[in-house]
């Protein structure tokens, strides 16, 4: 049975319909014969239980009489008379105690009834006084039992049998009438059926072949639009829909093709991870980029974490995991992966997440670059820059030694003099122990004042390596220490403006070299310029994420059109000797790329003002962590 209805819903939707019609048809029809046949069974049984009940009475009636006269003779004629009904097979008159006393068969007078039914009839009518037609109806025949009474009195019984084949031969004959006809009507029905179905699914099959073309892949096929109506409204529409989709195909095509250009064009690797299956696809590029073949590089998950430098895995996990946590967070990660040739190359991974409607990460989509060469010249650079800020350095080295020279000439000329008096009281031979030993102490104080600037300039020229936890202010202050006499010998004043309390985590070493540098630049133009009353001032805010310092001097200014070129490299408003036009550039590389800051330069009413700017989180540190 599920093998045929699996056969019936492969078949043609034309099929299906003819003979699903045809099979609801057919189960009506037969229904309807079914309850035409035996109603008229019922009825046929129930006419044919009707007269035998009649004949029982008019035989009982004609029988009583002759009884009662007790004319067996007459009873004899009244036998034959009814024996005249074709339908009749016997009829039997029995007394009460059971003896036949009449009966169409003359061979049975005088015998007694053998079978239980009209014994038992017998019994119940006469312990009942029963008066009523029994009749007991068979396929082949009808039994009726009638009592005979008078005054109340059971004086016997007839019993009639009256023969069905007659009735069941009509019956059958009715139902062979009502089963021809259903067939004919059946006939009819399926062919008129064929021609309705076949007219109304001659243009839908032609749809359904349409479809079957497109599907097999022929999108110029179109489907014949004639007439009016659904169907000629359902093949515009479809044809509609496959102008949408070989125009939407092109434009796929075309933009798949663009997208192909610029990935080889970009000469990135593209790799496709699908997270919910766990699966991932590296394009051959992908493997290029890693030295391998498109054959020779599995697209798993697990070859690609093992080709990842052990020491960036974790970056990259918590990158990947970062972008997985929300929408609107791009992977990218740079790091390192290992060829097949067993060389380590830099790489930056770039990706986006992709999240279903219930916000779980399902895909990422991403591309590699190599940038290896970019890396080394960066490292190139950086080297450059290492050495550049080491030149700068030792400018300043000579620039130190001369500051040095200002802070020893007083305590050398201090000690010197104490020297000569002491030699010259020992030659006048006027030792006093009180003046040599006034002398021998000035000397002590001036010899600590040098041990104490050596000290000083010493920590100038050790970089630190490593952040320490300091204050701008203190920074300014040892550079005072440093430059302090220069600036003295100048009459130039230089003030400070703290109105920071807070620490800043920082490379001080490299930070004291731009202050340094700022506070000296300041003061050769002054010097340059001869300026009345020369100063430097310095001010120090706080700010809520950072710190910002400004160094101004009232030297007149920097020319306007030279403002925007000061921190170019070897741009100097000074000679060659003087100048090396690596200070201010240096400067800025330290601050912006070092320290991770900002500076400027701006002109006030009164001269140069530089302005700089420091986070006091620096590379995700702070002071407060």
């Amino acid at each position: 049975m599920i093998k045929n209805l699996f056969k019936f819903t492969s078949l043609s939707f034309r099929a299906q319909l003819i003979y699903g019609i045809g099979f609801f048809l057919t189960f009506l029809i037969f229904i309807f014969i079914y309850i035409e046949t035996s109603n008229n069974n019922t009825s046929t049984r129930k006419r044919e239980m009707t007269q035998a009940a009649d004949s029982s009475l008019v035989f009982a009636s004609m029988v009583k009489t002759w009884m009662m006269s007790n004319d067996y003779v007459g009873l004899e004629e009244a036998l034959d008379n009814f024996s005249m009904y074709d339908d009749l097979i016997f009829a039997a008159v029995i007394s009460m105690d059971g003896k036949v006393i009449a009966h169409t068969d003359r061979s049975l007078l005088g015998e007694y009834v053998a079978d239980k039914e009209r014994i038992l009839f017998l019994k119940q009518a006469h312990k009942k006084q029963d008066t009523k037609v029994k009749i007991l109806q068979y396929r082949d025949y009808i039994d009726i039992f009638k009592v005979i009474h008078n005054n109340d009195q059971h004086i016997g019984m007839i019993h009639l049998r009256f023969d069905q084949q007659q009735a069941a031969h009509e019956i059958a004959m009715r139902i062979y009438e009502g089963v021809g006809f259903g067939l004919l009507y059946l006939l009819a029905t399926f062919v008129v059926l064929y021609l309705i179905v076949n007219t109304f699914t001659r243009r839908l099959s032609s749809l359904f072949e349409t479809i079957r073309q497109v599907h097999k892949g022929d999108k110029e096929v179109r489907a014949v639009e004639d007439g009016t109506g659904e169907l000629n409204i359902l093949s515009h529409e479809f044809n509609l829909m496959l102008d949408a989709i070989t125009l939407g195909e092109k434009v796929l095509q075309k933009t798949k093709e663009q997208l192909d250009y610029a990935v080889k064009g970009t000469r990135d690797g593209l790799w496709d991870w699908d997270v919910d299956t766990d699966t991932i696809y590296f394009s051959p590029r992908f493997k290029e980029i890693m030295g391998y073949e498109d054959n020779e590089f599995p697209n798993s998950l697990k070859a690609w974490e093992a080709s990842i430098h052990p020491d960036d895995m974790a970056k990259v996990t918590q990158a990947i995991e970062l972008s997985h946590s929300k929408p609107g967070i791009f992977y990218e990660s740079i790091h390192r992966i290992l060829k097949k040739d067993g060389n380590w190359i830099w790489v930056m991974d770039r990706a986006q997440t992709i999240f279903n409607e219930e916000g779980k990460a399902v895909r990422m989509v991403g591309f590699y670059t190599d940038i290896t060469k970019q890396k080394q010249l960066e490292q190139e650079l950086l080297e450059q820059e290492e050495m550049m800020i080491a030149q700068s350095r030792h400018v300043a080295m000579g620039e130190m030694i001369g500051m040095i020279a200002h802070q020893w000439r007083q305590p050398i000329t201090v000690i010197a003099m104490g020297a000569n008096n002491m030699l010259a009281d020992i030659a006048l031979e006027d030792v006093h122990i009180e003046n040599f030993k006034h002398e021998s102490q000035q000397i002590l104080k001036q010899t600590e004042y040098l041990s104490k600037t050596i000290d000083d300039f010493r920590t100038f020229f050790r970089p630190n390596k490593e952040k320490d936890e300091i204050k701008v202010i203190d920074i300014f202050n040892e550079a005072r220490q440093i430059m302090g006499k220069s600036l003295e010998n100048h009459n130039i004043e230089l003030t400070f403006v703290d109105n920071s309390n807070e620490t800043l985590l920082t490379y001080s070493r490299e930070l004291l070299q731009v202050v340094l540098n700022l506070l000296k630049n300041a003061k050769e133009a002054l010097e340059a310029r001869n300026t009345k009353d020369p100063y430097i001032n310095v001010t120090i805010e706080n700010l809520t994420e950072s710190i910002v310092f400004t160094v101004c001097d009232n030297g007149g200014g920097i020319d306007k059109a030279i403002l925007e070129r000061i921190f170019e490299p070897y741009f100097s408003t000074k000679d060659d000797k003087t100048g090396t036009g690596l200070g201010l550039y240096m400067s800025k590389t330290i601050i912006e790329k070092h320290l991770h800051g900002t500076i400027r330069a701006s002109n006030d009413e009164k001269g140069a003002c530089f302005t700089i700017v420091l986070p006091r989180i620096f590379n995700g540190e702070s002071t407060n962590e």
